[in-house]
C-alpha cells in the first residue's frame, strides 16, 4: 500500500490556454499526470512510484541537487561540459541531418559553437583566476543555456556583437594565410 504524501486536490475547470490552433496544448496537471505515468522509463524515477512519492517530486530533488552540487564546484566542471556539449551536439547533427535546412538554425548553432569554443580557450588561460569565484560553475551554466536553448537563442546576437567585427576586422589576413594561420604567426612573431 502507498503511502500518499501530497493529498490530491481537483483542479478548477477552467479551459487550457491555447497558444495556437494547431497546437495540441495539455493542462500543466495532465502533463504532471503523464510525466508521473511514464517515469517507469526513467530508472531513478521508477523509485518514486515504489517509494509512494511523486516522481515529479524525486525530479525536482534531482535538478535541485544537480544545482546544489554545481554551485559547491563538486562536479561543476562535468556538469558544464555536459550542458555544453550534449543537447548542442544532438542538435547540430539534426540541423546537419534535415532535408531542408533552416539558414538561422545554421547560423545559430555555428554562432553558439564559436563562443563555446572560445569559452573554452578563455578557461584555459585562466583556470587558476576562475577557481577563485565559487559562483563560477552555476554562472556558466545558466550563461550555456541561454546561448543555446531555442527560447533565447543568445548565441547570434552575442556572435554578431562581440565575435563577427573582429573576424570582419581581419578577414582579409586570414582568407591570404587560407587556414593556415601565417597571418597569426606573422602577428605573433611582429611582422
Amino acid at each position: 500500500k502507498s503511502v500518499q504524501l501530497i493529498p490530491q486536490v481537483p483542479a478548477p475547470a477552467m479551459p487550457a490556454p491555447r497558444v495556437s490552433e494547431s497546437s495540441a496544448s495539455q493542462p500543466v496537471g495532465e502533463c504532471l499526470k503523464a510525466f508521473s505515468e511514464n517515469c517507469e522509463a526513467y530508472p531513478p524515477l521508477a523509485v518514486a512510484n515504489t517509494v509512494g512519492v511523486p516522481a515529479v517530486f524525486v525530479a525536482f530533488l534531482v535538478v535541485l541537487a544537480t544545482v546544489a552540487a554545481a554551485w559547491q564546484g563538486v562536479a561543476g566542471e562535468g556538469l558544464c561540459a555536459v550542458v555544453g556539449l550534449a543537447y548542442p551536439a544532438v542538435k547540430t547533427f539534426s540541423v546537419m541531418e534535415a532535408r531542408l535546412q533552416d539558414p538561422a538554425d545554421v547560423k545559430h548553432w555555428l554562432a553558439y559553437w564559436v563562443l563555446f569554443a572560445l569559452v573554452c580557450v578563455g578557461e584555459s588561460f585562466y583556470r587558476e583566476i576562475i577557481g577563485l569565484f565559487p559562483a563560477y560553475h552555476p554562472v556558466k551554466l545558466m550563461v550555456l543555456l541561454w546561448l543555446q536553448l531555442p527560447v533565447t537563442a543568445g548565441a547570434l546576437p552575442i556572435f554578431t556583437v562581440a565575435v563577427d567585427p573582429i573576424l570582419r576586422f581581419h578577414k582579409e589576413y586570414i582568407e591570404c594565410s587560407g587556414g593556415s594561420g601565417e597571418y597569426f604567426r606573422a602577428a605573433m612573431m611582429g611582422h
